[in-house]
């Protein structure tokens, strides 16, 4: 079987992954993974100093393009979820993107500033990171699973995977 032979489960498939398998697809639990990780590669930029060390820029290169991808998976496979979750809708979803964006666009100043003034957006950069992610761990994602369940989370756990490498293979590496 080769991945175009691969059917993505749907929140109506019930049988695409059996109750109790897999685990760590669930979604709650695959994007802690990728906060933390993404979390300890800003920390190394921050660590290390962009604007002293090439290791700096390369951790901040490699979470970035970790967090571009992630992002867009997040966007393709989890939103629509949480724009059904009461009390949330577009309203929540819309920040969630600008919140990506706004990372997005300051990397980009960051690239532009040079070594000697991108210590303090670098900064900013985690500062914007570590709100986006206690608002999706502490409200969105306990919300979601109250709304959609378990099995739900582990069918979105999966989505999201599958878009991420999906979406990982065409992007560019960040430079």
């Amino acid at each position: 079987m080769t991945a175009h032979d691969m059917t993505l489960p749907t929140l109506d498939d019930t049988t695409a992954i059996p109750d109790g398998e897999h685990p760590e697809l669930d979604l709650e639990a695959v994007l802690r993974d990728e906060h933390a990780r993404i979390s300890e590669l800003l920390a190394r930029a921050q660590t290390a100093g962009v604007s002293t060390s090439t290791y700096g820029l390369d951790a901040l290169d490699v979470a970035m393009s970790e967090f571009a991808a992630h992002g867009r998976a997040e966007e393709e496979a989890m939103y629509h979820s949480v724009r059904a979750v009461p009390g949330f809708g577009d309203e929540m979803v819309e920040e969630s993107i600008a919140q990506h964006r706004r990372m997005e666009a300051l990397y980009e100043l960051v690239r532009s500033l040079g070594h000697d003034r991108a210590g303090e957006r670098v900064n900013e950069l985690v500062e914007l990171f570590t709100a986006h992610v206690t608002t999706e761990e502490e409200r969105i994602l306990p919300q979601m699973r109250a709304f959609h369940g378990d099995q739900a989370m582990r069918d979105l756990g999966v989505k999201f995977v599958m878009a991420k490498a999906r979406i990982s293979s065409r992007e560019p590496v960040a430079t």
